[in-house]
């Protein structure tokens, strides 16, 4: 046992910031999430078509890939406890404009400065989990945070609904409000400044050493990506309730919140590699359940059960991210941001490209690379881990 471990102050600390870290990235999943059932009523009131409504709901993705590295830059040399307040103020700020926008171009730039401020929010508020508390229960602080985020991702969309009652201001306020109060209690929990970043090569070098987990962390951002634009298209195309559907997902991402938790600790025990291998294997095999589940509900079942299965991966592979960016002595902040942003990308670029390559080969097709996809992954993750070359375990020193 650690000092870290032993101390109840410290130990305190961990929980205090592990808390203010789960409700700003709730917060953050929350007001990114809204936006779906917006979307009509957005269309309807500024006369936009389909393309234009995609420009606002894309505009928070490019602002994430965009300033995901220099948000982590600045959070790692200004302090990950301000960074999160900074990203806190950013959402409010965005949110306000939004609330009160009068064209749609002033939704996108709005939407787009939330993309920003979600990247520090992420960058800040993972480092500072990371690096508050022993790394023997690394992953499980950081599993917490993301089940938080999944929270936030559910909630969003019941509170949007609520736009066609109250009107769109009401709403938006209330996100900007809530996110700006939470800066509060943040600010009395003292500075967190861990290792600063020593030069401007350390992504290069991070890049290289931490190459599998981050191709992971794109792969597994396209992976559902793909698969939510594509799964309740077929559904739908066959017969499948929209509520059905969306039923789906709610179980789906429920189970990914209640896994996330036990994801870290076996993490915190076996390694992050051993359990980003498995939980890609498992997909692998999920995923070729796609192309024979029968009817239209088949895909919708194997859905739901691929979503909390994935969950598998996010928290080691930040962790094992992080790990290869505390032996080059990289500012946590920096790490988790390039982190952020390859999923970010790998989300953005998964909505399109599996729909459009469906369009030429039929899911099915795409279902197998996917899967085959995921395989090779693992396979790679177990070989790297007999060879004693991938990330260790990070549990228990």
């Amino acid at each position: 046992m650690s000092l870290e471990d032993s101390d109840p102050a410290l130990t305190r600390r961990t929980t205090l910031v592990l808390i203010a870290v789960c409700a700003a990235i709730f917060m953050e999943t929350m007001q990114f999430s809204v936006l779906s059932p917006v979307l009509p009523e957005l269309a309807a009131e500024f006369n936009i078509d389909d393309v234009g409504a995609g420009i606002i709901s894309s505009a928070y993705a490019i602002g994430v890939v965009l300033f995901a590295i220099p948000t982590g830059r600045l959070a790692a040399r200004i302090d990950e406890r301000v960074g999160v307040g900074v990203g806190l103020a950013l959402i409010g700020l965005a949110n306000f404009w939004f609330a009160f926008a009068g064209t749609a171009s002033q939704l996108v730039a709005a939407r787009f400065v939330a993309g920003a401020a979600s990247a520090m929010v992420w960058a800040a508020g993972m480092a500072w989990v990371s690096s508050t508390g022993p790394r023997s229960t690394q992953a499980t602080r950081l599993a917490t945070v993301i089940s938080a985020a999944i929270v936030g991702s559910l909630v969003g969309p019941v509170l949007g609904t609520l736009i066609t009652v109250t009107g769109r201001a009401p709403v938006f306020v209330f996100i900007a409000v809530v996110s700006l109060a939470l800066i509060v209690p943040t600010w009395f929990l003292g500075e967190s400044h861990s290792t600063v970043e020593p030069s401007d090569h350390g992504l290069r070098h991070l890049l290289s050493t931490a190459a599998l987990a981050l191709a992971i962390t794109f792969f597994i951002g396209l992976f559902f990506s793909a698969l939510s634009v594509m799964i309740p298209l077929e559904a739908v195309s066959l017969g499948a309730s929209a509520t059905v559907v969306g039923f789906a997902f709610i179980v789906g991402s429920l189970g990914q919140a209640l896994l996330g938790p036990f994801i870290g600790r076996l993490t915190d025990k076996q390694g992050a590699v051993r359990v980003m291998s498995l939980t890609l294997s498992v997909l692998a095999i999920l995923t070729f359940g796609l192309v024979v589940a029968p009817g239209a509900l088949g895909p919708v079942v194997v859905l739901a059960i691929l979503l909390p299965v994935g969950s598998g991966v996010y928290a080691p592979s930040s962790v094992a991210v992080d790990h290869q960016g505390h032996l080059l002595k990289l500012a946590p902040a920096i790490s988790f941001s390039l982190w952020n942003m390859l999923w970010a990308l790998g989300v953005a670029l998964g909505a399109v490209v599996g729909p459009l390559i469906a369009q030429y080969t039929g899911n099915p097709w795409v279902y197998v690379g996917l899967a085959v996809a995921s395989g090779i992954l693992g396979v790679i993750g177990w070989t790297q881990r007999t060879r004693g070359i991938a990330v260790p375990s990070v549990g228990g020193g």
